[in-house]
């Protein structure tokens, strides 16, 4: 069983990478494409997500087509996504064809992740309830419905808890598709470990120590209502996880004297922003800190 969503906020990219891939075929030393065939497959894929979701409407989120990123700022640390390999040859025809198709949304300078995260977290709901579909692990770190079809049959609705942790466990662990190392010699079994006394229980238990979240910001049909103090409850855990991370850092005794620092350079390329981190009027996003407000310009990419 699953809710009826309004919007279904669909990767984009994945759809367009996957797509473009598929129609790809090595003959005789020579790869032959047929975009049409990537087409159709577009439209299936998209088709079969929203049912499964059971949404009304669908919204595509891309990343910018130049590919600007915050994250390979220089400022960020880190060669984020340096070594990942060419994209298909149909790969912007597919882009092309879906932009022209369907509803769609990307925002310069931002992943098409931090598109979905901020479209999902938004209080006024543009787009009213909503659901993301994608097979990218990271949208784990973002609070609400979730369908990752290599995964599930329908929807799952991931709590604030659930989302702080599964971030800060791809900052222990890192990510080295995405050019991140995290903390040498951490694993998941290690991060688990050092973890544990602030993992959430199963069936949407809190944290020992934090209160139970009644009510989710994204959850479907206006059942509920969220409590004010949830943003503040789950800062709080934030900043419980995130001083592991700089236990674990000075423990391993790494190159840098400075371990809150690294730290931060882990949890902000880990982290997939939420609404909150994101200021539009002034085309600027917040980047995570747990004591000062620390902005950076999306057009120079510089920290204020």
């Amino acid at each position: 069983m699953t809710y009826a969503y309004d919007t279904v906020l669909i990767d984009a990219d994945i759809v367009a990478y996957r797509e473009s891939a598929m129609c790809e075929k090595d003959a005789f030393g020579e790869v032959f494409v047929d975009p049409e065939k990537a087409f159709r497959g577009a439209d299936k894929t998209i088709l079969e997500w929203q049912l499964a979701c059971n949404a009304e409407n669908v919204v595509m989120v891309f990343s910018p087509r130049d590919r600007s990123n915050f994250r390979k700022a220089e400022v960020m640390g880190a060669q984020y996504k340096a070594g990942r390999v060419e994209k298909p040859i149909a790969y912007w025809d597919v882009y092309d064809y879906i932009a022209e198709n369907y509803t769609n949304i990307s925002i310069q300078g931002l992943e098409a992740d931090d598109v979905l995260g901020i479209l999902h977290t938004a209080e006024k709901r543009p787009y009213g309830t909503t659901v993301v579909a994608s097979i990218d692990k990271d949208l784990r770190t973002i609070p609400g419905a979730l369908y990752a079809p290599h995964q599930m049959s329908y929807p799952e609705v991931i709590n604030p808890y659930e989302a702080a942790y599964f971030w800060m466990t791809q900052a222990i662990c890192g990510d080295p598709v995405d050019g991140y190392s995290g903390v040498k010699g951490i694993g998941p079994v290690k991060c688990r470990e050092a973890l544990a006394h602030l993992a959430p229980g199963p069936f949407n238990e809190p944290p020992e120590g934090f209160p139970e979240l009644l009510c989710h910001p994204n959850e479907p049909n206006g059942e509920g209502t969220v409590s004010e103090n949830i943003p503040e409850v789950v800062f709080r855990y934030e900043k419980e996880l995130f001083s592991v991370l700089v236990d674990l850092f000075r423990a391993k005794g790494e190159e840098s004297p400075d371990h809150v620092t690294q730290a931060l350079t882990q949890t902000r390329l880990a982290r997939i922003l939420h609404r909150k981190d994101y200021d539009k009027e002034n085309n600027r996003i917040k980047l995570w800190h747990p004591t000062d407000t620390v902005y950076m310009d999306l057009a120079t990419f510089t920290i204020t």
